[in-house]
């Protein structure tokens, strides 16, 4: 993941803030929707199984974020280099806020932190963790994605040879 090789003239700049803004934002997007959309269907449902789908709070961005991650390396082979680092940012500004929950009110950080409640300390959840996990979740794609790509190629390299 972090191998340094002659392949620096793929780094972009352009790409690298293109996919900061990408990761989180798509990302929360599309969390974002599939939460509207389980709320409106678990509305009438019993109340452990709206607790279920509450429990899949982190699972929406995960899955989003390495969703985005894959499929921008499929489509933009620049996303190879550039994609791996999109975590850095969204993952020091949200142990940045953390720390910072912490010096406020050191004995309930974490639960009001990392778990959504419903109140003003839920943005915590969406506006740190939410885009510290999508774009953690993005690099693990685009990197997936550019190794499932180079053991394809070396699969039709071999071909060839035999």
């Amino acid at each position: 993941m972090f191998e340094t090789s002659d392949r620096r003239h793929q780094w972009s700049w352009p790409a690298f803030w293109i996919q900061q803004l990408i990761a989180p934002l798509g990302s929360l997007f599309a969390a974002g929707s599939a939460t509207l959309w389980l709320a409106g269907f678990f509305y009438s449902a019993p109340k452990p199984l709206k607790e279920w789908a509450g429990a899949l709070d982190y699972a929406y961005p995960l899955l989003a974020g390495f969703m985005l991650g894959f499929v921008a390396r499929r489509f933009s082979p620049k996303s190879n280099q550039t994609g791996r680092w999109v975590w850095v940012l969204p993952v020091l500004v949200c142990v940045l806020g953390f720390v910072f929950d912490l010096t406020q009110d050191p004995a309930n950080a974490i639960s009001t932190f990392f778990k959504p409640n419903g109140s003003e300390q839920g943005m915590n959840l969406f506006f740190f963790v939410y885009p510290a996990v999508a774009s953690g979740f993005y690099s693990l794609g685009v990197l997936v994605a550019s190794r499932c790509s180079a053991s394809r190629a070396d699969e039709k390299a071999t071909k060839r040879g035999s």
